[in-house]
């Protein structure tokens, strides 16, 4: 019992620090808004805090933070202008979210739209009319003060954390994989047998962090660039670890690694990363031995010289970009390819299966329905309708489902608490002091799950009982919260709805089809090098929808999951070989390309993987025919290295031919 009580106090205690900058924030403005703006204005204190908590831990430039405030004065205005009649709501509410969604959020940030489109939500909900317009204005524009003034201290000293602890994780780990497999190929194996196991074991480990780089570099883009530089340094990162790890699993090199004459070249090279890893990447003597030690491997032409090359430059690449960064220094960042740029998006890629259309018109739906509701009854606390659903509605059935029950379940739990609480805080200012203890667990709990709900309730039902009877605002509460229900889980059954399960099948689409835009890169870059920007693109978007399906397969589980995890380990070597062919041709390491050979060998591979997404019943991206005048070779004469690439890509498209042809069979 005593162990249980303490397990329990450390949980708590590890909330309460965690929620404590947060809690502190809230509280502060909230008080504050109240004693310089009145009660009715402080709704406004939760739009502010939910920004502040998406970007405290972040370092933002006074652009960015330029921006941020921008954004939400525009929200406001757009929320003004809804409240103002039908029209005007059912107008923009149908076509604002729709925008918010479309434009700044994605299957790998579902949630980009939710700060601003929180503004232009909880505005509309407390209309102020023309005359209340100056005082919400500037209620806002003290909260956005406070706000910009506390995010750019803060970024002062996230600037100086370490931003590359992930990469220095990574590198000890490859550092450490690759002393297990020289270990395990030198004469004594036998006696160190367990090596193998311990590298396959750290491959597991080093993925995850590939992944998450690639996330990281994701999260970084901006209207005009594709990564920042920050995000450009990660990218490069994740680049780095998918060459090695590729290195280390490909099948069809594992016997160079036996080559006795490059273990001590490998040996130092991980030595190397051993000391990157330990410390920080500004030291000129990582530069230096960097050098040196690729000096002496470009003397040699073996493949796993040749690993050491090409690690090795890219290495110092991004020691140059971290040097620069920290300069401000920074070369002009990779530009956004134009099929990403939102005009293009908005004009040229609205398309029914896509997650962001599907979701915009779910949000535009129900906040229109909500909105509409709430001003044509005029009913008491309507607006707490649209205030749930808006909560409710999540991008994904499942997850919309799971909130839908754990918001009825806190919202009864929280309207029966304070049937036993109230009583005891009488007056207004013990209200308060409840209030303030009921927002205290808001923030501390996740959002989404009931404990959250009890303590959103209990905190609204507080405030509202200074004016309302407790036991009819508990009625209106409940009430409310079950329309929200029944309105969200219509939309998702009949609007366009999204599952996981069929997420997961676009996914796969998805996957393939990216197959097939690399081959029409490397078509492309026979006649002109492309922007880095659309290879950056192709690349993360790649790696992002391949981690999408590992979790979705963790989570969900499925039948043929034994078989489509051997299918993305195939197709994860084979997007790395063909990044690698990419770039000796676009950077023009390869001059005695074929142009003619290549064209057919794209060919031909675009037909083999276009018949295995019919045998996977999915819609093949190319006609299946291909010209008989084609003549297929695997290799490339006077060009060694890209036809060993060349080489092993076909071996894995073969392998992945007949691992289908047998789980079909």
């Amino acid at each position: 019992m005593k162990n249980k009580t303490k397990s329990v106090l450390a949980a708590f205690h590890s909330k309460f620090a965690a929620a404590l900058p947060i809690i502190l924030f809230f509280l502060f403005l909230f008080y504050s808004t109240i004693l310089l703006f009145g009660i009715s204005y402080s709704i406004l204190v939760s739009v502010v805090t939910i920004l502040f908590k998406v970007n405290y831990r972040k370092y933002l430039t006074v652009r960015q933070l330029i921006v941020l405030v921008g954004t939400q004065f525009l929200m406001a205005l757009l929320s003004f202008f809804a409240s103002l009649n039908v029209a005007l709501c059912i107008l923009l509410n149908l076509t604002v979210p729709f925008l918010l969604v479309f434009l700044q959020t994605s299957q790998f940030n579902p949630l980009g739209y939710f700060a601003n489109a929180m503004c232009f939500v909880f505005l509309q909900l407390r209309p102020v009319g023309w005359e209340g317009l100056a005082m919400q204005m500037g209620a806002l524009a003290y909260g956005l003060a406070v706000l910009t003034i506390i995010l750019f201290f803060c970024s002062f000293q996230n600037r100086k954390n370490d931003h590359f602890a992930a990469a220095k994780k990574g590198l000890l780990l490859l550092a450490a994989a690759l002393h297990a497999q020289i270990e395990q190929m030198s004469p004594t194996a036998e006696q160190t047998a367990p090596s193998g196991s311990q590298a396959s074991g750290q491959m597991d480990t080093i993925f995850p962090i590939l992944q998450e780089l690639y996330g990281e570099a994701y999260k970084s883009r901006g209207l005009t660039y594709v990564v920042s530089p920050q995000g450009k340094i990660q990218y490069m990162f994740a680049l780095l670890f998918q060459r090695a790890v590729y290195f280390l699993t490909n099948p069809y090199q594992a016997a160079t690694l036996s080559d006795q004459t490059c273990h001590d070249l490998l040996e130092r090279l991980a030595r190397y990363m051993e000391a990157a890893g330990n410390g920080g990447f500004e030291r000129k003597e990582l530069v230096n031995t960097g050098n040196k030690l690729l000096a002496e491997a470009e003397e040699r032409d073996e493949i796993p010289c040749i690993f050491v090359q090409n690690f090795l430059r890219l290495f110092l690449l991004i020691l140059e970009n971290i040097r620069q960064t920290d300069e401000k220094k920074s070369p002009p960042c990779w530009r956004l390819p134009s099929y990403r740029r939102p005009l293009r998006k908005l004009f040229g890629q609205i398309k029914s299966d896509a997650f962001e259309t599907r979701f915009a018109l779910r949000l535009s739906v129900v906040l229109t329905v909500g909105f509409t509701y709430s001003m044509v009854s005029q009913a008491n606390h309507g607006y707490w309708l649209v205030l749930n659903a808006f909560l409710l509605l999540r991008p994904m059935y499942e997850e919309s489902a799971t909130r839908i029950k754990t918001r009825f379940i806190g919202t009864l739990a929280g309207c029966l608490i304070l049937q036993f609480l109230l009583p005891l805080f009488h007056g207004t200012g013990w209200h308060f002091v409840l209030a303030t203890v009921m927002a205290t667990g808001l923030y501390m709990e996740t959002a989404g799950t009931w404990k959250q709900a009890l303590f959103s309730t209990c905190f609204a039902l507080t405030l509202t009982t200074l004016a309302l009877p407790q036991m009819l605002a508990a009625e209106l509460r409940i009430l409310y919260v079950v329309a929200a229900m029944v309105l969200v889980l219509l939309v998702n059954r009949f609007v366009f709805p999204t599952h996981q399960k069929g997420q997961y099948r676009y996914n796969l689409y998805q996957l393939f089809h990216t197959h097939h835009v690399y081959l029409r890169l490397l078509e492309h870059s026979l006649t002109a090098p492309l922007d880095y920007g659309v290879i950056c693109d192709v690349q993360i978007h790649y790696h992002l929808i391949h981690d999408q399906i590992i979790q979705y397969l963790k989570k969900a589980g499925n039948e043929d999951s034994a078989f489509i995890k051997k299918l993305l380990w195939i197709s994860w070597h084979m997007i790395s070989e063909a990044e690698q062919m990419l770039f000796l041709i676009n950077n023009r390491k390869a001059s005695a390309v074929n142009s003619v050979q290549m064209e057919d060998y794209l060919a031909f591979t675009a037909c083999i993987l276009s018949e295995i997404q019919e045998m996977l019943h999915m819609k093949a991206d190319r006609n299946r025919t291909v010209s008989p005048e084609i003549i297929y070779k695997r290799t490339m004469e006077g060009e060694p290295r890209l036809s060993v690439l060349m080489e092993q890509y076909s071996k894995q498209l073969s392998e992945m031919y007949r691992c289908v042809c047998s789980h079909n069979g």
